[in-house]
């Protein structure tokens, strides 16, 4: 696994190297390029699915939600949270951790700098509807009021 991990430009991630893989990139712009012209969000296609998908499964491990429709990922790599914001269209600025900011859940002690971004409601609810088997206490309990609905399954 470890090989895999570092095949996969795991080392790059953690040293700021390396932002959002290629693959998602990829699969964002041909979801937008799919949707052009139309009154679709890009998020409603298969690419874009899958994509949201990536997001949803960074934000089981290193996010937390607000409540109601906005959720925070974090992490030590800016350059990470910088291309989320710019590739899934986050209207919030990437912000640096400070000690009188909320404590995350797990207290780790680091030397890096932690950033984070405040994922808005669209973002939200996108990354959420990707996928319905994601961690339940990070998805909000009642979903009724919501834009997007279950997006399904990508088969």
């Amino acid at each position: 696994m470890a090989q895999d991990l570092l095949d996969l430009g795991f080392r790059k991630m953690k040293n700021n190297a390396q932002g959002i893989p290629e693959f998602v990139k990829s699969l964002i712009s041909r979801a937008k390029s799919q949707v052009k012209g139309s009154k679709l969000h890009w998020a409603t296609t298969t690419n874009g699915k899958i994509a949201c998908a990536w997001l949803l499964g960074f934000y089981d491990g290193d996010g937390t939600y607000m409540g109601g429709r906005q959720a925070k990922i974090y992490n030590s790599n800016k350059k990470i949270l910088d291309e989320i914001k710019k590739f899934y269209g986050c209207e919030n600025n990437v912000n640096i951790q400070t000690p009188r900011d909320e404590i995350i859940e797990s207290e780790i002690q680091t030397k890096k700098p932690l950033y984070y971004l405040t994922l808005g409601p669209e973002v939200f609810e996108a990354m959420i509807f990707s996928y319905d088997q994601s961690m339940l206490r990070k998805r909000p309990n009642k979903q009724s009021n919501f834009k997007y609905k279950f997006l399904g399954d990508f088969s």
